[in-house]
């Protein structure tokens, strides 16, 4: 009996299995409160306009940010979900950060296209684009929390996402205040946006992120292979299945 016990309280697997089981209530606690907090904070940020700016600015700043979250599809197109579930490691850390740039680039530029083709007024037009680029960076750190879930980190991405918007709102909410002026105010939201991505979620991302060359060819089957999934007709099936066949030829 004492050596069963001896076995079990000096087994060589129990402080692995321990940190694991800490790392799993602290990723689901921090998981949790992030995405709350980050998905109330659109109706935070409306009700702050409502009181402090008046229905209408409230009405122009509700168009533009759902103007912004349906271009924000773009912008993590074929990404995180991809992304943690590629367990076969078929492309880089480089590689998916590329692929980020490339589908931002996108989101940003029909953004651009579009305000041109709809001739807002100069207000409207200015606060879709600074709210499309605060959506951007959201979609860029998708990237950086794919990284980091599948390193058993997801406590990291809770946290950034809860304090990323609990400090967003509180600027957001001063800002506006202050000034009445809800283009600064989206200034300010973004300066904190692009502060949080670039000095906590890369930040980590250093620390235990390697990074290799690009394979482009590898990198442009992404959009093929979610084709696929999302055109399920003959026609885009046998169009997918020319394309990707050019593609292997390339590869090989």
């Amino acid at each position: 009996t004492l050596g069963s016990l001896e076995r079990i309280v000096f087994h060589p697997e129990l402080p692995a299995l321990c940190l694991m089981e800490k790392n799993l209530k602290l990723n689901a606690i921090w998981n949790t409160l992030g995405i709350t907090v980050n998905s109330f904070n659109s109706l935070f940020f409306l009700i702050i306009i409502n009181r402090v700016n008046g229905v209408e600015i409230a009405g122009i700043f509700s168009f533009a940010f759902s103007i912004a979250c349906l271009l924000f599809i773009v912008g993590i197109y074929a990404g995180r979900t991809y992304q943690v579930s590629d367990i076969n490691e078929n492309l880089n850390n480089y590689e998916y950060l590329v692929h980020k740039y490339i589908t931002c680039t996108m989101m940003f530029l029909i953004a651009i296209v579009f305000i041109i083709v709809q001739k807002y007024s100069l207000e409207k037009n200015v606060i879709i684009i600074l709210l499309c680029l605060y959506k951007l960076f959201e979609a860029m750190s998708e990237t950086f929390y794919g990284f980091l879930q599948k390193n058993d980190e997801l406590y990291i991405v809770g946290k950034s996402l809860f304090f990323k918007s609990l400090v967003g709102i509180i600027i957001f909410f001063v800002i506006d205040f202050l000034t009445k002026d809800i283009i600064v105010s989206c200034v300010a939201l973004n300066i904190n946006s692009f502060l949080f991505v670039f000095l906590y979620d890369i930040n980590w991302i250093n620390r235990q992120s390697m990074f290799f060359s690009v394979k482009i060819v590898c990198l442009i089957d992404i959009y093929f292979y979610f084709c696929h999934s999302l055109l399920s007709s003959e026609g885009s099936s046998f169009l997918i299945f020319l394309l990707r066949t050019v593609i292997c030829c390339i590869q090989s």
